[in-house]
């Protein structure tokens, strides 16, 4: 494991991470949170997901917020990610 990896692993262990926007690049982001400790992930999107794409992030272990309201919840000191 490089440095940047175990200062990665530190920063996000045990924290609640919302991705902005649940666009193809984004995707690959629940897995590799949890894969470095993360406790929590949530995928916003002011969009109506598909299904399927719901169900892709929620297979991983994300809870999906969609909709006008999308980031109503957050509560600040998140770590975020735009696509």
């Amino acid at each position: 494991m490089t440095q940047a990896s175990i200062d990665f692993t530190n920063y996000v262990l045990n924290k609640k991470i919302d991705i902005i926007g649940a666009g193809i690049s984004n995707r690959p982001l629940v897995k590799l949170f949890y894969d470095h400790g993360c406790k929590e992930v949530t995928v916003r999107d002011a969009k109506d997901l598909p299904e399927d794409i719901k169900a892709a992030f929620t297979e991983n272990g994300a809870r999906v917020v969609c909709g006008s309201d999308y980031l109503q919840d957050i509560s600040g000191g998140t770590t975020q990610s735009e696509s």
